[in-house]
């Protein structure tokens, strides 16, 4: 972070200044003047390296994602050279392209911006000793001081110049970060509370609906016993993931009640409701580590009895409740997440 070359230029700036004043009010008035305008082109350009930096850090998403769609889809690729062929010319070589522009834009203003200031500086030499030769305005050592006085002046204010394109930096991060709208930071983690003895869940006239209203469920009325062994069934599109989502509490109903057992589950406390879930995602992540109840290490007679009823004892390599070979299969991903749900002793079961 730059932000301490920025204030020290701007102390020394001030104080340095000061000092010009006692030695000569008129020159430092005429210098002030001379610097405002110093500052003013740097801030010109300094602006445009702003406008770059917040179409650069747009042009940069969409360049990750054609990696991610060419990493993700490298099957896909290679067995169709057409498609291949039109990513990389309509997608990735167009934003390659708008990434260099705007990269080579914003260093040139930058570049230009100290550039600049450099030869303001010492052009600020040149106005000095004009003022005290030719307009008679002090003499030749308090000239001499002022020009001292703003070589000295030159490092810092150089620095707090280039300090500036990495604070724009941070401040396009940092807008782009609230643009979604991320839950304030909680030091702690909260403790969910528990429900070992629940009989039933209902959903009742529960509606969702995405951001776009473009696709919405509900009203939904479903009640789940304990024990109850359910399938969701539906075409492409109908609801079925969003259902889903409802459930597990990853998702919350823009209207309706969600009921554990008869009693409204508490909207501003999510993580007692998620708790009782554990699920098996068609885009399963494979964790390194099998935890049980509580956040404790899992039991490893439930493990290995699970993995020997999924006929996964001879796929995974455990040690100390590690997974040391990760690099399943998406079918033996699933069915260790299978076991590894067991071992969490999850009271809702949801595998997709």
């Amino acid at each position: 972070m730059r932000l301490p070359e920025l204030v020290q230029g701007i102390i020394l700036t001030v104080g340095s200044a000061a000092y010009l004043a006692m030695l000569s009010t008129k020159m430092l008035l005429v210098t002030a003047i001379w610097m405002v305008v110093t500052i003013w082109g740097g801030f010109v350009l300094v602006a445009r390296v702003y406008q770059h930096m917040a179409t650069l850090r747009e042009t940069e998403d969409k360049l990750y994602n054609d990696y991610q769609t060419v990493l993700e889809g490298r099957k896909e690729l290679t067995l169709n050279r057409e498609r291949a062929e039109q990513i990389f010319q309509q997608c990735y070589t167009p934003d390659a392209k708008e990434y260099r522009h705007h990269i080579i834009r914003a260093d040139t203003f930058h570049l230009s911006a100290v550039n600049w200031s450099n030869i303001m500086m010492l052009g600020a030499i040149g106005l000095v000793f004009w003022m005290a030769n030719s307009l008679g305005w002090a003499d030749t050592n308090v000239a001499a001081t002022y020009s001292l006085t703003l070589l000295f002046l030159r490092t810092p204010l150089l620095s707090a110049v280039g300090a500036l394109p990495t604070l724009l930096t941070a401040q396009v991060a940092f807008n782009k970060l609230n643009k979604f709208a991320l839950a304030p930071y909680k030091p702690d983690f909260p403790q969910p509370k528990a429900f070992p003895d629940w009989k039933t869940l209902e959903l009742r006239n529960v509606v969702f609906h995405y951001q776009d209203n473009a696709f919405s469920v509900g009203p939904i009325n479903l009640t789940i016993h304990r024990g109850e062994l359910l399938f969701l069934i539906g075409g492409n599109g109908s609801g079925k993931s969003t259902l889903a989502m409802l459930l597990t509490g990853l998702y919350q109903p823009q209207s309706g009640t969600i009921l554990l057992d008869g009693q409204p589950i508490a909207a501003g406390q999510p993580e007692d409701y998620r708790k009782l879930f554990s699920a098996v995602f068609t885009d399963v992540w494979l964790f390194d580590r099998l935890l049980g109840p509580q956040g404790k290490p899992a039991n490893p007679a439930l493990v290995e009895k699970w993995l020997e009823h999924l006929k996964m004892t001879h796929k995974l390599e455990l040690n100390d409740g590690r997974i040391l070979n990760l690099k399943l299969s998406k079918g033996q991903k699933k069915a260790h997440c299978t076991a590894a749900g067991a071992g969490g002793r999850a009271r809702y079961y949801f595998a997709g």
